[in-house]
């Protein structure tokens, strides 16, 4: 018998709110801290507001005042070059000569000789191909030529029978034991037989061509090297096919360079040329090889003429590189040394303007009036660059122009610029430039008892 558990009875708590010990505000009260609260916002609106009203129109000012302000520029005068400088090219070395090697003859790699990296000398042996083709051609071409002189020998025997039968009806005509018919017929036999003579002939000298040319191809199947120098490629293997009718780039059997000595192709500017002779000393530097090694070659020849396009002259320099540290492919810095009558000038890079006209600088003026002047630009320094023609060195060059400036409005200048000593002249520069000549020409030239190659 389950027994059933009453839960105990809930007891309801009535909770008395009384509210006669709240605060009273009576409508005035009200009025008042409504007025005051609405009269701190007002305040502190005002606070904010005629502060930053006051703020906003002095900016307005200011920026009016400085639109009507002339603009403010930054001048520095041309700075003169040294009278002796060193003119810097980029320059990519290349071999004294370089040529591909073809095959002229068809056939299949015999043998081949020599690898890349491997030293030549002229008329060595580099490979012999397998042409049987050309070497049966050749056969029948000699056997032809065999052919050609026996007919050459029945031609001749021929024509002296023929000759000696005309003879011999020729003095029997006076007796008239022979027709006059029978002289001529006679006649035109002996002239057959000669033309037959000189067929023959003909046709032994073709058959001579023939085999003189099958046995040159036929000496084309040994290949030699042209000249001296370093196998750079090699493409083909025993057994290959090869075909002297391909002809493309990187189907050549070998590429060989003569890398005993190097040149060099640089383009010096027009403003330079004048200053370069032939025979004058120059310095390579192989970036990233050598650190800062300097190669000493010579200014060996120019093409004679200036490229219409970029104002300058394709100059080729040799260095002597028995040593073999230099390598044909190599990227560097050539160094020139240039002397120049009257030294150049240079202004800061930030200074120069490039227009659609040329390229010009903003001069300031006694009046503080600014005239842009077109100018000549010469090497590129870095953070100058080198000012060919156009300036005269004393001219006040605005170094920040922008936008604003205009030509004959007034600017304000901001700093007045130093005036800048000359370089000193080097004194016998045409001695030193004959030295560095011979010197230089010592080091290319190898030495006249073939003892070597030259000190770097």
């Amino acid at each position: 018998m389950e027994t059933q558990v009453q839960d105990p009875p809930r007891q309801h708590h009535e909770v008395e709110i009384r509210t006669d010990n709240l605060p009273q505000f009576s409508a005035r009260k009200l009025i008042v801290i409504g007025t005051v609260v609405l009269s701190l916002l007002v305040i502190a609106f005002f606070a904010r507001f005629i502060p930053q009203r006051i703020h906003d129109r002095n900016l307005a000012k200011q920026a009016d005042e400085a639109a009507g302000a002339p603009p403010v520029v930054n001048i520095t005068l041309p700075e003169p070059m040294a009278v002796d400088s060193d003119l810097k090219l980029p320059a990519d070395v290349r071999a004294m000569q370089q040529t591909a090697i073809y095959a002229r003859v068809d056939g299949y790699m015999k043998r081949w000789m020599v690898d890349i990296n491997d030293h030549v000398e002229k008329g060595q042996l580099l490979a012999e191909i397998e042409a049987p083709d050309t070497d049966a051609e050749l056969a029948q071409a000699q056997a032809a030529l065999q052919q050609a002189q026996s007919n050459v020998v029945k031609a001749v025997a021929d024509l002296s029978l023929a000759n000696a039968t005309y003879d011999r009806y020729h003095g029997l005509l006076a007796s008239g034991s022979v027709t006059q018919q029978d002289l001529d017929t006679r006649q035109s036999t002996a002239n057959q037989t000669a033309a037959e003579k000189a067929a023959a002939d003909a046709a032994v000298k073709s058959a001579q061509a023939t085999v003189e040319r099958l046995t040159a191809e036929q000496g084309f199947e040994k290949i030699t090297a042209p000249f001296s120098g370093t196998i750079t490629f090699r493409n083909y293997d025993v057994g290959a096919r090869i075909s002297s009718t391909d002809t493309a780039a990187g189907h050549e059997m070998f590429d060989i360079a003569d890398t005993d000595r190097l040149r060099i192709y640089v383009n010096v500017p027009q403003a330079y040329i004048s200053a370069i002779q032939h025979g004058q000393a120059v310095q390579f530097i192989a970036q990233r090889n050598y650190g800062d090694r300097q190669f000493t070659g010579i200014v060996a020849r120019t093409a004679g003429v200036l490229d219409p396009s970029t104002r300058t002259l394709l100059t080729e320099l040799d260095f002597d590189n028995h040593d073999h540290l230099l390598w044909a492919g190599m990227y560097g810095e050539v160094h020139v040394g240039v002397h120049h009558d009257h030294p150049m000038l240079t202004v800061p890079t930030p200074a120069m303007l490039f227009e659609a006209n040329g390229t010009q600088v903003a001069v300031v003026d006694e009046q503080n009036h600014i005239h842009f002047r077109p100018v000549t630009v010469g090497q590129d320094l870095g953070q100058k660059l080198e000012v060919v023609s156009g300036l005269s060195g004393n001219e006040r060059i605005v170094t920040n122009p922008g936008e604003k400036l205009l030509d004959g409005i007034e600017v304000e200048v901001a700093t007045q610029p130093q005036e800048k000593p000359n370089p000193p002249a080097v004194a016998d520069a045409g001695d030193s430039h004959s030295a560095m000549h011979d010197d230089a020409q010592s080091k290319v030239d190898p030495p006249a008892d073939g003892s070597g190659g030259a000190t770097r």
